[in-house]
């Protein structure tokens, strides 16, 4: 394994990995990983998790509902997570024995 860089907030927003780490983990446990942007200086800072746990529904984004904008930006950011995914897709599956890229817990 080489020795890991760093990825700023602002990078891990605009890439568009907090939206799928939302999308596909945390909103279907009623979770939400939360940034902020200084309104003055346009810094990035991860703020909180949000808690809908007890909300049935967890959290969605309402992209049935959503104008062609915000969907065009939502597909962008699901194109730049699953080109990065696809980079290691075939590493991880031939290092964990499977097909999905996850590490399995023995």
């Amino acid at each position: 394994m080489t020795k890991p860089k760093l990825i700023n907030i602002e990078e891990f927003v605009k890439q568009g990995f907090l939206q799928e780490v939302n999308r596909q983990f945390l909103h279907a446990h009623g979770l939400a990983l939360s940034v902020s942007i200084d309104d003055d200086d346009g810094s990035y800072e991860l703020k909180c998790i949000w808690d809908y746990r007890d909300d049935p529904e967890g959290i969605i984004y309402d992209l049935k509902n959503s104008d062609e904008k915000r969907l065009k930006k939502f597909r962008k950011n699901v194109d730049n997570v699953e080109a990065e995914r696809q980079k290691h897709l075939t590493t991880r599956n031939e290092l964990f024995e499977t097909d999905y890229g996850v590490e399995p817990i023995p």
